[in-house]
């Protein structure tokens, strides 16, 4: 007997999606359209990152490529030390892919914005002012010339329909800072950096203003020497460390000077002071005194506002000039 079979349909309709996931991968860093390597960094990632002092030029160290490179480690001796761009923020002097430190280009909106001297950055943009900034390691493309080391372009902000603007204050205290290890108390350190930018339209959709400003006060502690009880007589008397008052007068015009200065003469060869000195005949200075001639009207001045010191010093005051500087 055959068994009956039944066939049954069962409709099945399309539910509504509840979630959704996004899968994104970092896109490659593989330029099509060129030839030249470089790096972009937005604005948002420039004020992410914490900068000592809130320089962009700090970021321009962790492209790759590209050396560190501070105004300590300047080896100039022609007297010329490297440019500070503002207070001791870096001017960019670092070295591309091997290239002189010099040889950077630095631009701000597509214009040229180099210091003529050592050839570093001459403006550097509030950090809360650019939109974004590129530097080019290699293989520029014609638009860029005259440095072969890299091309570094800064793009500021602009104003917008709407009005947009933002404040920031950083700041630094001694209350909040910690004891050096090797000393006895805290060094007064504060500092203020504070500032802000604000934007807006002259005409809608044709005319825009955008400003930005940025202040940076700073009150450091300074271990300032005081000068002994005998230094600070009107005479001049620094019989409590005559024994460093060592050497001779050497050229003529450095003779000269001096002569001016103290009111006698001075010849070449004579010793600044020798034992038992106690004419002008045999030593620039008799009894190892400073005529109050030689003295500076400013250090004269100066002296009643500096408290007194508490210990002696050894240190000599007077220190001819190296032979390059006299005449």
């Amino acid at each position: 007997m055959p068994i009956p079979r039944f066939a049954s349909t069962i409709a099945m309709q399309l539910g509504t999606v509840n979630n959704t996931v996004n899968v994104k991968s970092d896109a490659l860093q593989v330029e099509t359209q060129s030839t030249q390597n470089g790096v972009l960094i937005d604005g948002t990632k420039i004020t992410s990152v914490p900068l000592n002092g809130r320089s962009y030029i700090d970021l321009l160290k962790l492209q790759p490529g590209v050396s560190p490179y501070s105004h300590s480690q300047d080896s100039d001796t022609s007297g010329i030390g490297a440019t500070q761009v503002s207070g001791d923020l870096d001017n960019g002097q670092q070295s591309v892919n091997g290239g002189r430190t010099g040889s950077n280009a630095f631009m701000v909106n597509g214009a040229n914005a180099e210091e003529g001297v050592h050839n570093g950055a001459a403006m550097i943009p509030n950090l809360d002012s650019i939109a974004q900034f590129r530097i080019i390691t290699n293989n520029f493309d014609a638009e860029y010339g005259n440095y072969s080391g890299g091309q570094i372009n800064v793009v500021t902000k602009s104003g917008s329909n709407q009005y947009h603007g933002t404040v920031f204050d950083f700041l630094r205290n001694t209350d909040l800072d910690a004891r050096n290890y090797y000393s006895p108390s805290r060094g007064v350190y504060i500092q203020n950096q504070f500032g802000g930018t604000a934007g807006g339209p002259i005409r809608k959709n044709k005319m825009f203003w955008f400003a930005d400003y940025q202040g940076t006060r700073q009150i450091l502690g300074q271990n300032t020497e005081l000068p002994g009880a005998f230094r600070r007589q009107p005479h001049g008397d620094l019989s409590d460390s005559a024994s460093s008052l060592t050497g001779t007068v050497v050229g003529a015009g450095w003779a000269n000077t001096l002569s001016q200065t103290v009111g006698y003469p001075v010849s070449q060869g004579e010793p600044y002071y020798t034992p038992g000195c106690t004419d002008t005949a045999t030593c620039v200075f008799p009894n190892a005194v400073i005529p109050k001639s030689a003295w500076s009207p400013v250090a004269v001045n100066s002296l009643k506002f500096l408290p007194t010191a508490n210990g002696s010093s050894t240190i000599p005051l007077i220190t001819p000039p190296p032979a390059s500087t006299r005449r």
